[in-house]
């Protein structure tokens, strides 16, 4: 079955729009009242339903649709949604345990509830209508294969060295040291690569089960790497390659690859308390263990109810804002730091360390010492520049997300587009990306795109051919998407 792709502009069914509004209310709703140890409240339910109501709006702008014209949810739906699968859940409900480790009033929830949707309502609106187009790849076989072999053995070595997993407890390899470099580069390609197979995948830049083999070797490490942020926006990256190839999945491949990815995020939780527990004996029997774990929704609520604490940190700098005004500190200058190079700064590890937000956010007296702390883009900038920095920061990010809806669709994407595109929109999902790490979290995609670009110029000058245009073809059960003329 072909289906056609409506201009932009085009608006949702009513029907759409009430089904993603009742999606986006009882999803989170559901969660909370799972995951977090309190009541939930009237106000807490009209929070829900003011968070669900940008969606609509950008349903009627042409974000998102589900009768298929066109089923694609954009980057900008897809970051915002991250946001929310983060954040919400703790600012619907504030459970006790919240309330017994941050400091914040009644006054700080309400205000942190405005103040976040004000955020989430501005972004929306910059954001404007969705951009339907069609994509040209400049997909090559050569360079495929090429990164493909890179990112491998990046993989391998960073797994061997026991970096690979995020919660194995290794100290943070010293900044410029080889090990360092290595971990850096495997991170950035685990998170690009999965788009990159999945592209591959869908425009058969070579035999499918050869892509289809790779992309699961790489899914294969983002599980090792036991990091929920990585498996949640692996699946953000999937999406985002299925709407830029226009091939429209069935509902049963949707409800499929989401059962999997629910299951996936079950075996995390469980495979880090295993291996949290005692490693060597983990990786002695790795499959007879994850048998023998009991109770894995049990194990799954507590560990969602201690880490989703996004919301109570924010209740508690809306709290000292309201008390005391904005910070004024220099914590911008972590991030400055951060991106020197090593042979300019030596010691800036160090240097950068001593501006961390988490040391002014417990010399407040709202947060404990000692605790993994989660700075958000939204608590940052309240923090540090109050109201009017929000609202600046908030149109930085909608500026951001316009134009990473457009820019991923336009134009033909070589490689280098493709690793600065992917690589912004995991920086803009990840709600944990502070202002000030902004400019660390793209250094590296920055000199690696570079590479590639030169790399690509070199080919063409000697195999023109190696640059030839690939077109999206059909696969298994799905259907390629035409444009109507």
């Amino acid at each position: 079955m072909i289906f056609a792709v409506r201009p932009s502009g085009c608006r949702c069914r009513p029907v759409d729009l009430l089904t993603i509004c009742f999606f986006y209310v009882s999803t989170p709703v559901l969660l909370a009242a799972y995951t977090q140890r309190g009541v939930l409240t009237v106000s807490g339910v009209s929070f829900a339903v003011a968070c669900a109501a940008p969606f609509v709006v950008m349903a009627w702008s042409g974000h998102c649709s589900l009768n298929g014209k066109p089923a694609y949810p954009s980057s900008s739906w897809l970051v915002l949604t991250c946001w929310l699968v983060y954040v919400e859940p703790s600012m619907i409900i504030v459970s006790v345990d919240s309330a017994a480790m941050f400091e914040f009033d009644n006054s700080g929830i309400l205000w942190g509830r405005i103040f976040f949707l004000i955020w989430l309502w501005l972004c929306a609106a910059i954001v404007g209508p969705a951009t339907h187009r069609v994509v040209r790849w400049n997909l090559d076989r050569t360079g495929y294969i090429f990164l493909s072999a890179i990112s491998l053995v990046l993989f391998a070595a960073m797994f061997r060295a026991g970096n690979l997993i995020y919660y194995s407890g290794l100290d943070v390899p010293t900044a410029g040291s080889a090990t360092s470099v290595t971990v850096q580069l495997a991170q950035m390609f685990l998170k690009v690569m999965v788009g990159v197979h999945a592209l591959a995948l869908f425009t058969r830049v070579i035999p499918r089960y050869m892509a289809a083999l790779l992309l699961l070797v790489t899914l294969v490490f983002v599980f090792i790497s036991a990091s929920r942020s990585l498996l949640i926006l692996s699946v953000t990256m999937l999406a985002v390659v299925l709407r830029s190839t226009r091939v429209l999945p069935t509902m049963r491949h949707v409800g499929a690859g989401t059962g999997v990815a629910v299951a996936l995020l079950l075996l995390i939780v469980v495979y880090r308390n295993e291996m949290t527990i005692d490693r060597d004996a983990f990786w002695s029997s790795p499959f007879v263990t994850m048998a023998s774990s009991t109770d894995i929704l049990a194990q799954t609520r507590e560990n969602l109810a201690i880490r989703w604490s996004y919301g109570p940190q924010f209740f508690a700098v809306v709290s000292n804002y309201m008390s005391k005004g904005p910070a004024w500190s220099d914590t911008w200058m972590e991030g400055v730091l951060g991106a020197l190079p090593t042979f300019i700064v030596g010691d800036k590890a160090q240097r950068a360390s001593e501006h961390h937000i988490e040391f002014a956010l417990v010399a407040t007296g709202r947060f404990p010492d000692g605790v993994d702390l989660a700075p958000t883009p939204w608590l940052h900038a309240l923090f540090d520049y109050g109201v009017i920095g929000l609202l600046v920061a908030a149109s930085i990010f909608g500026v951001a997300l316009r134009w990473l809806d457009r820019a991923m669709l336009p134009r033909p994407v070589t490689w280098a587009r493709w690793f600065i595109l992917t690589s912004v929109l995991w920086m803009l999902a990840m709600p944990e990306t502070k202002l000030d790490t902004i400019i660390v979290a793209l250094r590296e995609p920055i000199w690696i795109a570079a590479l590639l670009a030169i790399g690509a110029r070199v080919s063409r000058a000697f195999r023109p051919t190696w640059s030839a245009r690939m077109r999206p073809k059909p696969m298994m059960n799905v259907a390629v998407v035409r444009t109507t003329t």
